[in-house]
């Protein structure tokens, strides 16, 4: 029972953590530096802080001073990975594009070479039924000889069987 809510609970962290939203990441890195400006602010101010005898610092002022610094660090090493999903997400596009381009430029030769073909073609069926007109008119033009020859050899016979 505990194992299928586990599992969901995983898949949501990293879905959230890898998240391939990269307005979302953009806003989140925006959100991130100016944390980091807050805690620069602090750390100046923590800096500033002399509260020992004769304006000296004491040990609670450096104390203070290394923990803003600390928190500095923690929202660095977030930006860090923050930036590094967003970089990795930015490669992850530029391979995606590149092989997508490989597949259109592959495509495109593809139907180069088709229309290539076809144009081969159309000019060979083209030629071809220029042939066939020509072999058209002239079986038409000996046709009409022909039933001309047969009617003349038909009017003389005819003619010739009446006297």
């Amino acid at each position: 029972m505990k194992t299928p809510v586990l599992l969901i609970l995983f898949f949501a962290l990293i879905t959230h953590t890898h998240g391939s939203d990269p307005v979302q990441e953009k806003l989140a890195l925006q959100k991130l530096v100016k944390e980091r400006e807050e805690r620069f602010g602090a750390y100046s101010r923590a800096a500033a802080t002399r509260s020992g005898i004769f304006g000296n610092k004491t040990k609670n002022d450096l104390k203070s001073q290394v923990d803003v610094l600390t928190q500095i660090i923690k929202t660095d090493n977030r930006i860090i990975s923050t930036l590094e999903v967003f970089l990795d997400y930015r490669s992850f596009q530029k391979t995606e594009m590149t092989y997508s381009q490989a597949d259109l430029d592959e495509r495109n030769r593809k139907l180069n070479d088709l229309t290539t073909s076809l144009s081969q073609q159309l000019k060979a069926s083209e030629s071809d039924k220029k042939n066939l007109q020509i072999k058209l008119k002239w079986a038409r033009l000996l046709n009409y000889f022909l039933f001309a020859a047969t009617l003349i050899i038909g009017y003389f016979w005819w003619r010739g069987k009446g006297k």
